[in-house]
């Protein structure tokens, strides 16, 4: 007998099982019909939530862009830490955030991904730039930062960042190779916002160091 459930809840599952089948076959390799015959519903069930399979791909993007935007904006309103803080707390969130989950976020740079992948890249400025631009614009007032720009240095480190997350995906990260890449991505938010040479580089390290002492 078919299990009727409340509609967000079936609309959920739809999501999870349609995520869990694009990651093992791939979204191209994919077909509604595997999403239905796993959720053990009929296909009409499928289309009245979802009017094609592209729409579900939205959702599940737009469902990962809410935790990140929810999380960037707890980061940014927080009372005591600056600017520079804040800002190595976004990165380390953003990273820890796709390789602590088992969830299709770790397999965005999969050629099989692609059609994943630039959704997310797309939808993605448009929900963090506001928090980041929170953060820059504390930098400035903190006189850490010297930028007119704050919305659109604010683009830029979700451009530059973009790099150093993709390099988590294959790097050792006490290779030198890593470690030049990390180095270099700092050295340009760095420039972009004006700030002193080594002054963000210097505040991941020393969070780093913080990280392994109470490990």
């Amino acid at each position: 007998m078919r299990v009727t459930k409340d509609p967000s809840e079936r609309r959920n599952e739809l999501i999870d099982i349609a995520e869990q089948l694009f990651i093992k076959k791939g979204y191209e390799h994919t077909a509604v019909s595997d999403i239905v015959n796993k959720a053990k519903v009929a296909q009409g069930t499928f289309y009245y939530y979802f009017k094609t399979k592209e729409e579900i791909l939205d959702a599940i993007t737009d469902r990962y862009i809410a935790l990140t935007v929810k999380r960037m904006q707890k980061i940014a309103d927080e009372q005591g830490p600056n600017a520079i803080d804040k800002l190595v707390n976004i990165f380390f969130f953003s990273s820890s955030f796709r390789y602590n989950r088992k969830s299709i976020m770790q397999y965005l740079h999969e050629d099989r991904n692609a059609h994943l992948h630039h959704k997310f890249e797309k939808k993605i400025p448009s929900g963090t730039v506001g928090p980041l631009s929170k953060i820059i614009q504390q930098g400035i007032d903190e006189g850490f930062f010297n930028t007119l720009y704050p919305i659109e240095a604010a683009y830029a480190f979700i451009g530059v960042t973009a790099m150093v997350l993709k390099g988590f995906d294959s790097s050792n990260h006490q290779s030198e190779e890593f470690l030049r890449k990390l180095s270099a991505t700092f050295d340009f938010l760095e420039r972009i916002f004006g700030s002193e040479k080594g002054l963000i580089f210097h505040s991941y390290q020393e969070k780093i160091k913080g990280v392994k002492n109470h490990e």
